[in-house]
């Protein structure tokens, strides 16, 4: 088995797929280019997603988004839809196409989906414009004043990208009103574009063709049209069903078993009928892929570090766990990216739901509780020994998403987890805000401490 490394992922999954899928249709997917180029071409703020290598379609939804930016008002676009839609995706795309096109300065990617996440990214857009990050003097409104000011001010064109955003008031009050950018805002909410005075744009499923395409990028030639138009218009071209689908066509599940599926759900029901096709996948998985993703599922979704999986401490012990990383991944249940993994936040909330959390006989755990373990281990793994040095910094921010979420289901799930997992999960988080406090960011570490006292008298005891 290849190490974890950028090639040893990218290798070993191009040799699995290989043996699942046939020679690519004749209608080649957008590639990126790869991270040196994007690096040298045009500055990237934040952690820009990886293209998605089987994006097709979606011309008259990129033809929308505002191309260009103007000189005297900054440009914004509200895209948004459902969940599984490719709102995200879409984004990701219509981003790299600007950088192959070279015409905007540079590209700023925020996950804003919460207050301490947008203003996360707002510090890094700080650094990038020459800015001092927030002090530990500088109230929250002021800071986002400011950095929006040095927004303003920018000679030079961009792209701000808030991604998954639910509250507005955060947003409203970040966006530019001036000068030469165009923010791009991804979001549920319908009447969001509205109240931003933004470009709305609905992002609907796959037209009849783009599904057709959507799944020969995938599959290539495996399955003809005819019955994959059938199972287009079962999943009625919901792009995520599509990929759900394609997942158990390209491991030999029979059409005929996955219809039978989607005809047991009305047409209308479509969060019922992605649960339904996402555990008739989990079902065929092996028992240490699924204790995976049961993992997998308790973090945040995007930037999953699996670089030293090999070397998790799980308990019990979770055989091959390299090998159950590739078979989520042939069954199109996650992601991978070098020495990282995603996994859909519908997906996340399916497994979730789908956990039984009842007390199971000693020793066993209850599998909510199993999965909290699974993943706090994952997390530890990649902890820095040495928060103190100013090297291990960058490091903990990539985990700091992942932790905060643990912080959460342990909390929500309080009464199932042992003590020993929730001292796990609690020196994780102390340890993401101490390295917050140790690079000077106070007005951040603060929170967490807090968060922390609270996690320490509800479900560890106060010490």
């Amino acid at each position: 088995m290849p190490s974890l490394t950028s090639e040893g992922v990218s290798g070993l999954l191009a040799r699995l797929a290989n043996d699942a899928y046939p020679a690519a249709a004749p209608m080649p997917p957008v590639r990126a280019p790869d991270g040196a180029d994007i690096a040298a071409s045009i500055p990237i703020v934040g952690a820009l997603p990886p293209r998605l290598s089987t994006f097709v379609g979606r011309d008259p939804f990129l033809g929308r988004l505002s191309a260009g930016t103007s000189g005297t008002s900054v440009i914004s676009d509200v895209l948004h839809a459902d969940g599984g839609v490719g709102k995200t995706e879409l984004a990701v795309e219509y981003c790299y196409r600007r950088v192959e096109a070279a015409d905007v300065g540079w590209i700023a990617w925020i996950v804003a989906e919460t207050s301490t996440a947008l203003l996360d990214g707002l510090d890094r857009v700080a650094v990038h414009l020459g800015e001092g990050t927030r002090t530990d003097e500088e109230p929250a409104g002021a800071f986002v004043d400011r950095i929006r000011g040095a927004m303003e001010q920018c000679d030079s064109s961009y792209v701000l990208v808030l991604d998954n955003v639910d509250a507005i008031d955060d947003v409203q009050r970040a966006l530019p009103a001036v000068g030469r950018g165009q923010v791009l805002v991804t979001t549920r909410e319908s009447n969001l574009a509205g109240r931003l005075g933004a470009n709305g744009v609905e992002l609907g499923v796959f037209a009849d063709e783009e599904a057709i395409w959507a799944f020969k990028s995938r599959l290539g030639e495996l399955v003809g049209d005819e019955e994959l138009a059938r199972l287009a218009q079962l999943v009625g071209n919901l792009p995520i069903g599509i990929d759900i689908v394609a997942g158990q066509l390209a491991n030999g599940v029979p059409t005929e078993l996955i219809e039978q599926v989607l005809l047991e759900v009305p047409a209308d029901r479509r969060g019922v009928t992605l649960d339904q096709l996402w555990q008739a996948s989990v079902d065929r998985l092996s028992d240490p892929a699924r204790r995976l993703l049961h993992a997998f599922s308790m973090i945040d979704p995007v930037g999953i570090p699996i670089q030293h999986l090999g070397d998790v401490e799980f308990d019990p012990k979770l055989d091959s766990p390299e090998l159950s990383l590739f078979d989520l991944a042939r069954w199109h249940l996650i992601s991978l990216d070098g020495s990282n993994a995603s996994v859909h936040r519908l997906l996340q909330a399916s497994v979730r739901a789908a956990l039984p959390q009842n007390t199971v006989s000693p020793p066993k755990a209850p599998p909510i509780a199993q999965a909290i373990a699974d993943a706090a281990a994952l997390i530890a793994a990649g902890m820095p020994s040495d928060v103190s040095q100013r090297d291990s910094w960058a490091k903990v921010e990539r985990l700091d998403p992942h932790i905060l979420e643990l912080l959460g289901q342990t909390l929500v799930n309080e009464p199932r987890i042992a003590t020993e997992i929730a001292r796990l999960v609690r020196w994780l988080g102390d340890r993401a805000a101490t390295a917050r406090q140790n690079s000077g960011n106070n007005h951040e570490a603060l929170p967490r401490f807090e968060t922390l006292a609270v996690f320490a008298e509800r479900v560890v005891g106060v010490d």
